[in-house]
């Protein structure tokens, strides 16, 4: 990390078909390649990618998962001279139990697999059927890719001084992630490998989760999700790529794009590194657990000219308006575009003005004086019952005679309402 402080993260959407490692790990090169062109220092591939997530009871045979270790290994070996780290999703066994795993590796080393802690088996979901939780794993060893690599949920990578760690999917709608434990042992960056089915209303709160948590964290979080070419015999697939920074979405993939797509940011290490310093609330946590760092150091890449990210050139106004705001009018943006009211009255006082025009006042503009009509030969019917009637609408009297409910402030062409109030004591 040599880059005024940044690091160039990616999250990659290949193409992928179902049960088919070979062509889904030449795909996974391909975009390793073309990462690394582009100066990507970490790229993130989605959950289950080498084989594809929706193998269904395929991923109980052993034809699938010793395909999948195989395709791996050339995986490994195809990227071995790229000077970039690669973090692909794939099913993986230890012992005789299955585990969804991320497997991390870099010219040619396998750094370490985590597995998924949370497995889902609502819903839509049953990975419970295929798939055992790594919660609780720590200082263990697998073997994978003809290698043996450390294992653990607990594990974090630092790579050139950068520190990051893996969730996989279900770890991020838990209410603990296992992200939040990660940032406070020292992960800067966080990756999450998905395969999250589509549902209405689902991406809004998606995009709130990824920004929210990276902001809890102090961290960068980078969101990689299975897209075109799984089945959708049941499910349908986005493709979700989404780049977060301390509760900024920096970067975001086109949903349901047919096409692969590379989504790349640059985070800004050293401002994450000044907010943690800062806050007095993240410190008190920081290093609260023990866990297992994984330090390599690789050959730096190209360095891009351009940096992938966008450079407010007016940071305190505020821009766009994605949830609904108050102006500084303390207005509604929607209320003002439905009522043209940004200028004018608000809309509740025309109510008022015409319930005061039935007890007796005038609701046009005064010019001279009060919006008060006195009768030319005093007050007619019952004093009683008119005066009741001036002492119930008296505080609407004297907001309609120039007093802002609001602000408290007068319009200078009406009398001051004191005066008023004087002269109805008299009636």
């Amino acid at each position: 990390m040599d880059n005024f402080g940044f690091l160039k993260v990616a999250a990659a959407v290949p193409h992928v078909r179902v049960a088919d490692c070979d062509y889904n790990a030449e795909r996974m090169a391909a975009m390793a390649e073309e990462a690394a062109r582009r100066g990507v220092e970490i790229v993130a591939f989605p959950e289950l990618a080498v084989t594809a997530y929706t193998c269904g009871d395929l991923l109980l045979q052993q034809t699938l998962l010793d395909a999948a270790d195989e395709a791996l290994e050339r995986l490994v070996r195809a990227t071995r001279k790229l000077p970039l780290t690669l973090i692909a999703g794939a099913p993986l066994r230890h012992g005789s139990t299955l585990y969804n795993c991320a497997v991390v590796f870099t010219q040619g080393r396998v750094l370490g697999v985590v597995p998924k802690t949370y497995i889902p088996d609502y819903t839509e979901f049953y990975e419970n059927r295929w798939f055992a939780s790594g919660a609780g794993i720590s200082d263990e060893h697998i073997a994978v890719a003809e290698q043996s690599a450390d294992f653990g949920a607990d594990l974090t990578f630092g790579i050139n001084g950068t520190e990051f760690g893996v969730e996989i999917c279900e770890d991020l709608w838990t209410a603990i992630p296992p992200s939040s434990h990660l940032a406070l042992n020292g992960a800067k960056v966080i990756f999450n490998l998905s395969a999250s089915p589509e549902s209405v209303g689902k991406h809004a709160y998606l995009r709130q989760l990824v920004a929210q948590q990276s902001a809890r964290t102090i961290a960068a979080y980078v969101y990689c999700s299975a897209g075109f070419g799984e089945s959708t015999t049941d499910l349908v697939f986005a493709g979700n790529g989404i780049v977060a920074e301390n509760g900024t979405i920096l970067r975001e993939a086109e949903r349901f794009s047919p096409e692969e797509q590379l989504v790349v940011a640059d985070v800004d290490l050293e401002r994450l590194a000044f907010e943690r310093r800062r806050n007095t609330s993240f410190r008190m946590n920081e290093g609260a657990a023990e866990n297992t760092v994984i330090e390599m150091e690789i050959p730096e890449g190209l360095r891009g000219v351009v940096l992938d990210r966008d450079i407010d050139p007016m940071p305190f106004v505020p821009q766009g308006r994605s949830a609904p705001q108050r102006t500084l009018r303390g207005d509604f943006p929607d209320t003002v575009a439905r009522t043209g009211a940004a200028d004018g009255p608000h809309p509740r006082r025309k109510s008022r003005r015409r319930y005061l025009g039935r007890a007796g006042f005038d609701p046009r503009p005064a010019r001279d004086g009060p919006h008060v009509r006195f009768p030319e030969n005093g007050p007619r019917g019952d004093h009683r019952h008119h005066d009741a009637g001036l002492r119930h609408h008296r505080p609407h009297l004297q907001q309609r005679a120039g007093t802002d409910a609001r602000t408290g402030r007068h319009d200078p062409r009406n009398p001051d309402p004191r005066r008023l109030h004087a002269a109805f004591s008299r009636i």
